[in-house]
This record gives C-alpha cells, structure tokens and sequence, in this order.
C-alpha cells in the first residue's frame, strides 16, 4: 500500500475527473437500483387494477410502467458511460504521464545502470508494468467503486423491502468473499510470474 501511494499525486492531478466518475457511478447505481422497485410496483398495481379498473385502464398502467422503467434504464446507461469515459480517459492521462516520468528518469541514469540492468527488464517497466498500473487506476477503481456504491443502494432498497430476507440473502457473503480472496491471490501470483517471463522474452 505505501508503493501504491506513490500514486496519489495523480489523483490529485487528475481529481476533478476522479471526482466526476465517483458522482456518475452514484447516480447511475441510484437509477439502476431503483428499477426492481419499479418492477415490485408494477407487479402489485397490475394486480389492484385487474379487480377494481378495466381493461383499457390496466393497459394504460402498465404503458406508463414501462415507460418509466425504460427511462430509468437509458438514465443508468448514459451515466455509466460517462463513468466509464471519465475514469478510463484519466487512467491513460496517468498512463502517459508515467510513462514520460519513467523515460526520463532512464534518461538521467549513467552508463554503469545499464550495465547492472538488463534491457528486457527496463523495457518491461516502462510498458507492461505501467500498463498494470493504469489497470488498477482505470478498471480496477472503476469497478471497486462500482460495486461499492452498487452494494450499499442495493442493501438499502433490500432492506426496505424486507430486512428478514436481507439478512438471508447477505449470509453466503462471507463465504464468498473468502473464495475470491483465494482465486485473487492465485491470479496476482500468476501475473507476477507472467511479468518476469515477458522481462526474458525482451532483448537482454
């Protein structure tokens, strides 16, 4: 963690479309979390109208539903697109910032740390490892952020409907969570070694 915070003088840099992504990610979820709710109503009013209004009447209704659920799924959808757009656009600008920093600082080395060094490995920094780092500033926050506001607007709507049933569907989680904590770290370990192999691939 101490190496990652290295790179918050990016976010900084860069804050105002961190922050932007963040509020599209927030009303995107909102908007997509609602939608059930939507759906419980739809289902519930279908059900009223069909013992107390006609059929014209019950037709209307459910036009009117589908059209509210069809606004509140464009809503989401050009929100998470501009999610995407902002925080994927930023990860590159850090990306190419990175990548200048890096070539620069290769260029104030002396002879003798080319000597020490092999190619394929300064090579591998200045490519596939700053590439794995815009991974986790673009995908990697994109998606953590996501799924945070997402769990916490979902909770809430579940609880509002019925905290029993929350607490019910919420018990695998831990399990759950130990399981992709297990397949994350086999992944990271793989990726390490597929980082070395690609520094031997390279001219040495």
């Amino acid at each position: 963690m101490r190496s990652l915070g290295y790179l918050n003088k990016y976010f900084i840099k860069y804050k105002w479309r961190f922050l932007l992504g963040i509020l599209f990610t927030v009303v995107s979820n909102y908007f997509g979390s609602r939608m059930p709710v939507i759906v419980m109503d739809a289902v519930n009013g279908m059900k009223n109208e069909l013992y107390t209004s006609t059929v014209e009447s019950s037709i209307l209704l459910a036009l009117k539903i589908g059209g509210i659920y069809m606004l509140f799924s464009f809503i989401k959808g050009f929100f998470l697109f501009l999610m995407r757009q902002t925080i994927i656009i930023m990860s590159r600008l850090i990306e190419y910032d990175m990548k200048n920093e890096v070539f620069a600082q290769y260029q104030r080395m002396g002879f003798a740390f080319y000597q020490r060094n092999r190619i394929g490995d300064l090579m591998n920094r200045i490519s596939e490892d700053v590439s794995q780092v815009r991974s986790y500033l673009g995908p990697g926050i994109m998606y953590s952020i996501n799924l945070v506001v997402m769990f916490a607007l979902c909770i809430y709507q579940m609880v509002q409907i019925s905290p029993m049933l929350t607490v019910y569907v919420l018990l695998p989680l831990p399990l759950m969570s130990f399981m992709i904590y297990k397949v994350s770290s086999k992944m990271n370990a793989l990726s390490k070694e597929v980082q070395s192999e690609q520094s031997h691939l390279s001219f040495s």
